[in-house]
């Protein structure tokens, strides 16, 4: 039978009989060890390790007898459970992957695994992975409201399924790569001040009526993945916290200056009303044009078949311009690297990727 042991590196585990003292060695070649990427349809192609993208992943990994790579009877040997997979610093500097419980190779044997990370954080999930199915579920997965102030981006989900692995022998396998794909859709709002002498003030950023709760779940089928959510949880205000202050433009230098706000959600359909409160203050302090607006956040006019739903491994940019010059809401999905921004599935991005946004203003007298 074979025996799971803690290690500290791949290296050499021993077992101990109840009889005598007797090392058995077991070699490196036989470890699984795991090469994490980011598919190329979100971000780069590059190891995770090497630019430090993330720093752990959560492994399931399973093994069954199998005809010309058809498992027999469904019957699966667990190798991993939810088990996690660190980047870690060794005295000399170098870098590896550690794994929180070692796992082994074995001859004619049929290898199937899944992974997933929430970003930063390091945290197991209510999750399991299911390999006569191909499927890897995460149950009950929450989103937090994004408070401006803080500089790091609120944690991306991400997942990967690795495929059918089929050994000959238990030695000298090649690591298991997995292709993690984001689970979430990215959101910014970039905010403008076209004033020229006024710095603009943002406040009470909300999005109503925004699913923060739901079931994710990731199917494997013959090499295409399939992302859905299910068992959405009741809708909430999802908000933006505390205030950004965007300062006027140097006199000179330019036309606007901006500042962004991201976060990430759950994909869900984006017939959301944005609302949110504007004032501006020039250089003595006062303050002015104390403003409330609207507006809704739909994207049916701009992808295929008037899809209004926010899809997951896409990122939309919402511009709010505002200032002296007039106000209006653009929507823009240029220029970030390793998200969808071709929204409309055209081939490139351009002027079909972006979408004029109409917004309601009022006097607010409580700002």
């Amino acid at each position: 039978m074979k025996t799971k042991l803690w290690m500290l590196g791949a290296a050499v585990a021993a077992l101990t009989s109840c009889t005598q003292s007797e090392v058995v060695e077991i070699p490196e070649s036989r470890v699984i060890g795991f090469e994490p990427f980011v598919e190329k349809h979100t971000r780069a192609v590059q190891n995770i390790s090497t630019v430090n993208q993330i720093t752990y992943f959560n492994v399931f990994g399973y093994h069954a007898d199998h005809t010309d790579g058809t498992p027999e009877n469904d019957s699966w040997s667990e190798e991993f459970n939810n088990l996690y997979v660190k980047l870690t610093t060794a005295a000399g500097g170098t870098t590896y992957w550690l794994n929180e419980e070692a796992g082994y190779w074995e001859a004619n044997q049929l290898f199937r695994f899944a992974a997933y990370t929430n970003g930063s954080k390091e945290e197991k999930l209510e999750a399991k992975y299911t390999p006569g199915e191909d499927v890897l579920e995460i149950t009950g997965y929450s989103v937090t409201d994004a408070l401006v102030a803080e500089p790091a981006e609120k944690p991306d989900l991400l997942a990967a399924i690795s495929g059918d692995r089929i050994t000959t022998s238990a030695d000298n396998n090649t690591d298991v790569v997995f292709n993690f794909r984001h689970m979430l859709t990215k959101v910014t709002l970039v905010l403008y001040n076209n004033s020229t002498n006024m710095d603009l003030h943002y406040h009470n950023l909300n999005v109503d009526n925004v699913h923060k709760t739901g079931d994710c779940n990731m199917k494997y089928n013959s090499g295409n993945i399939l992302t859905t959510w299910d068992n959405l949880a009741s809708e909430s205000v999802f908000s933006f916290g505390g205030e950004v202050v965007v300062p006027h433009p140097t006199a000179g230098s330019s036309t606007h200056s901006t500042k962004e706000v991201s976060f990430y959600i759950i994909p869900q359909s984006s017939e959301k009303t944005i609302s949110f409160n504007t004032h501006q203050v020039d250089a003595n302090g006062n303050q002015a044009y104390n403003k409330r607006h609207t507006a809704n956040l739909s994207v049916a006019t701009l992808q295929e078949d008037d899809d209004a739903n926010w899809k997951p491994g896409y990122h939309y940019r919402y511009i709010i311009n505002l200032g002296e010059t007039g106000h209006t809401i653009s929507f823009s999905v240029s220029g970030v690297q390793g998200w969808i921004t071709d929204i409309d599935n055209s081939g490139s991005t351009d002027n079909r990727d972006y979408i004029a946004l109409e917004l309601t203003t009022t006097d607010d007298d409580n700002n």
